[in-house]
Formats: C-alpha cells, structure tokens, sequence
C-alpha cells in the first residue's frame, strides 16, 4: 500500500481537485492521501474536514507551528506513515500525475529505493516552465555538485517515490528547511540508495498562488551551506 504525503498551504480550490485526480487513476495497489497542513488561513483546512468525511482513504493533519515551512511539515508526517511506501508531490497537479502508476510500477517491481519525476532528463517536457525558471533551477541544481549530489539530474524535484523506511530512518536528522527535503535526503542516504529517474512534464499552476519566492530561495541556499558544512 502507498501513502500520498501531500503539503499544504492556502490550497483551498485544489484540494478536491487532487482528490478526485488521484482517485480516477484507479491505481492497482491501494492508496491513502494525508495532507500535512501548514495551518492554512484560506478556507483549506475546512475542505480537508469534508473530504475526510466523504474518502474512505483520506486523512489529514496541521501542523501549528509559527513558521510554516514545507520541508518540515512533511518531516511531521513522517511520524504517521505506516505504509511500505511514501509518495510526495504537491496539491497544485503541477507535477505529471500521469507518471504516477509509472513511478509506482518502478519501485514495486524493480525494487529501487526511490523513484524520482525528473524534470531534467532526456525526453523530459519543461514546456510549461518559463526561461527563468528553469534557469533558476539548473543553476540550483548546479549548486548540489558541491555537496556531492553529482549523478541525480534533478535532485530538487518534489515529486517521488520513496520507501517508507528509509524516511523514518533519517527524519530526526533532517533539519533543514525549504521546499527542497529531496536534496536533503539523498544527502543523507548518498552512497546508500538505489535510484531511478524517470521523465516529467511540469505544469502551470491553475488555482492559487506558488510560494516560489525571495524567502525561498534564500532558504535554498541556506539548506545548501547546512548540508555542506555538516559533511
């Protein structure tokens, strides 16, 4: 069984949307979604209270701390994953939810450790992502050459699949923050995992607003400097 661990803040319109994208995939091995909210102020938390009451396999959790931070916030639901494995990915539907079954299938039957959507690999589609961004994420990706991270084309993509295991194995010693926890994991499992990457579209962001800003990137560099000196 799978666990969808999804983030959010201030997602009220996509929350159903998810749900219902998630659900019609009809997926062959069974699945739950916990949300792990950041305290939402928008009306979001009160759509995660009905769509408990109408999913079977939907559940939620806020997290009230005074700075929101999506790294950590997935690092609190790490204490309640219960399944074999863990799939992170946002609520927005920017990644390709239709390379899920595709990720799925890799680390079930191939028994890798984790199972990445990259953005940057042969026969990937970035058609959605404008110059800068894309600009600024190659020069990020460049900066994780300096910590090691060398063979992963992507290792800031936030849409993977992991063994539950593994997560809880080092939650304790994940103390950085940002939207970036998959660079801090194969950080702190390098030399150690059995990976593939496979290829992704990325989309536009329909409903509400990104949370790609100053703060950050700020945070991104900050993350970078933590792991580097932690070495």
């Amino acid at each position: 069984m799978i666990t969808f661990l999804v983030p959010t803040f201030n997602e009220r319109k996509n929350i159903y949307i998810f749900i219902n994208t998630i659900n019609r995939l009809n997926l062959k091995l069974d699945h739950n979604i916990l949300f792990i909210d950041d305290n939402s102020n928008d009306g979001t938390i009160e759509e995660l209270i009905r769509a408990k009451k109408e999913f079977y396999n939907i559940d939620y959790i806020i997290r009230n701390e005074k700075k929101r931070d999506l790294t950590q916030s997935l690092v609190f639901g790490i204490n309640y994953l219960k399944e074999k494995y863990t799939l992170i990915m946002d609520c927005d539907l920017q990644h390709d939810y239709e390379k899920i079954e595709i990720l799925i299938k890799n680390i079930t039957e191939n028994n890798f450790d984790l199972v990445i959507g990259s953005r940057f690999i042969k026969d990937g589609q970035n058609i959605s992502m404008n110059k800068r961004r894309v600009l600024e994420s190659k020069l990020g990706i460049l900066l994780c050459r300096l910590i090691g991270i060398s063979t992963v084309m992507d290792p800031l993509s936030g849409f993977f699949i992991i063994k539950t295991n593994l997560l809880k194995k080092i939650k304790n010693k994940i103390k950085t923050r940002g939207f970036k926890i998959l660079l801090t994991i194969l950080y702190l499992l390098r030399n150690k995992l059995e990976y593939k990457e496979l290829p992704i579209k990325f989309n536009k962001r329909v409903y509400e607003k990104s949370k790609l800003n100053l703060k950050v990137k700020i945070l991104f560099l900050e993350q970078i400097v933590k792991l580097k000196f932690s070495l």
